[in-house]
């Protein structure tokens, strides 16, 4: 867990409102609760519809949320390095989508621009739906409530404690699951079949993400991916029997090179990847 995110979740509500209309400006400041908006809303530093600042639905005591409610601005480095792809258009998927955070900067940041967005965890899909439609970008915006790995199956899913949106995640064992369930998994090779070519390929699915990888070796091949950024969560990796560097080597056979972006010697680290030209 970053710095921030500790500070974020322990600092009271009241200094989180002063702390961001600091950062961000009053007029940024939390949306509260009403009658046609029934959830709190983060009000995010980046991307605007029509001169309104994109809110966000969220849930206070989450560290994602409380890191939203204070910057507006969740994973800074990424969510540059995501605008500036987003800047020049095409289609993002994005997997493990969480409250839709990064597919919402993706939409608002031009007309043309698309999100196919993949998600299980049911609370998540209520509020990611909700902030779509609050943000009128239903036309932008796909969700599809299912998982992506590397084969169709039906698996054991733990969707982490109440107070966490971001901890859930396929598991081996339902037996050690805080909030155990099912999902369907199915491989983008499949879910993007008829899709010709996807601009970016996000994914943060808490362990998973090689197994997405290991989903996509016809898009891979194919060359219809323009560029990559995965999550690798080396103690999730661990609990899953995934070893340290099988994304990477991956993706080098097929012709991709690997770059960390950041969180080098950490346990959670992010990483981009791209075709290698020739």
């Amino acid at each position: 867990m970053s710095l921030r995110s500790q500070i974020a979740r322990r600092l009271p509500a009241p200094l989180k409102q002063k702390i961001r209309a600091w950062v961000c400006g009053t007029t940024a400041a939390p949306q509260e609760p009403d009658q046609e908006h029934p959830h709190p809303r983060a009000c995010l530093r980046q991307g605007a519809q029509e001169g309104q600042p994109l809110t966000l639905c969220v849930v206070p005591g989450d560290i994602i949320s409380d890191s939203l409610l204070i910057s507006g601005v969740w994973e800074p480095e990424l969510t540059q390095a995501l605008l500036e792809d987003a800047a020049r258009g095409g289609l993002m998927v994005e997997v493990g989508a969480n409250l839709g955070y990064f597919s919402l900067l993706w939409a608002a940041a031009h007309p043309d621009n698309r999100v196919q967005a993949f998600e299980p965890a049911p609370r998540n899909l209520q509020l990611f739906w909700q902030s779509i439609r609050d943000n009128q970008l239903q036309d932008r915006i796909s969700v599809f409530p299912v998982a992506a790995g590397p084969r169709l199956e039906v698996a054991d899913f733990d969707s982490g404690p109440d107070a966490q949106t971001g901890w859930g995640g396929v598991v081996n064992n339902a037996a050690t699951a805080t909030s155990p369930s099912r999902v369907i998994v199915a491989p983008l090779d499949t879910l993007l079949a008829q899709v010709p070519f996807v601009d970016v390929l996000k994914i943060d699915v808490e362990g998973f993400d090689t197994q997405v990888l290991e989903g996509c070796h016809t898009l891979l091949a194919e060359r219809r991916i323009g560029k990559i950024y995965f999550e690798q969560n080396h103690p999730r990796m661990q609990a899953l029997d995934i070893d340290p560097g099988q994304a990477q080597a991956l993706l080098t056979r097929q012709g991709y090179r690997t770059e960390r972006l950041t969180g080098g010697g950490t346990d959670v680290e992010e990483w981009v990847a791209e075709p290698i030209a020739g």
